[in-house]
């Protein structure tokens, strides 16, 4: 049975070129075999860098400068401002890198001093925090929808109790302004008398 690779190829055509021998002598001719698991890799169970302490890879690392602003806006505040590095969830070197490069690029214009004029056009980059304040299942989310949830119905009880009284007031009115003419003009007339 066929069976893919269990290491990390150095570079996707390994095979081909451990095979040059057999392909100059044509034995590689309609075998399917070299070109069936071109390219897969085995399942990466567990996290090299969990830290984040590697480098950044370059095409990231040399986009990390002042000359772009739209790049390390995503990982700033809506004023502008650093995020801890705790909460960031990129490695020492790069928070350094997007630092220098914010303070760089404040100081040469480029940038405000206050302010992130990249907000809303960062927003479905922007890495998501570090932190399990949303876990459905951590008792800090149950306590906190528990607290909303009591709010909600308290607030809504007030609304109904004044709903219901100030119905039964207009029903009260429409009763006592169908009643008899007379004393309904008389009430009227008082009442205008009054608001004077």
């Amino acid at each position: 049975s066929q069976q893919s690779q269990l290491h990390y190829h150095k570079y996707s055509d390994e095979r081909i070129f451990a095979n040059l021998t057999r392909w100059r002598q044509g034995d590689t001719v309609g075998d399917l075999a070299i070109q069936q698991f071109r390219g897969t890799q085995p399942f990466d169970i567990e996290d090299k860098d969990p830290q984040g302490f590697d480098k950044v890879p370059a095409e990231v690392y040399l986009k990390l400068n002042y000359k772009n602003p739209l790049t390390f806006s995503r990982y700033l505040t809506r004023t502008g401002s650093m995020y801890p590095k705790d909460i960031l969830p990129i490695n020492p070197e790069a928070y350094t890198k997007i630092r220098t490069a914010k303070m760089m690029a404040i100081n040469l214009g480029l940038y405000p001093r206050a302010g992130n004029p990249f907000w809303h056009r960062t927003q479905q980059f922007r890495p998501k925090p570090n932190k399990d304040l949303y876990d459905p299942m951590s008792v800090k989310t149950k306590d906190v929808m528990e607290q909303f949830a009591f709010n909600w119905l308290q607030t809504d009880r007030v609304k109904r109790y004044f709903e219901e009284v100030e119905a039964a007031a207009n029903s009260n009115k429409s009763t006592t302004s169908s009643g008899s003419g007379s004393s309904a003009g008389a009430g009227a007339g008082a009442s205008g008398v009054r608001d004077r």
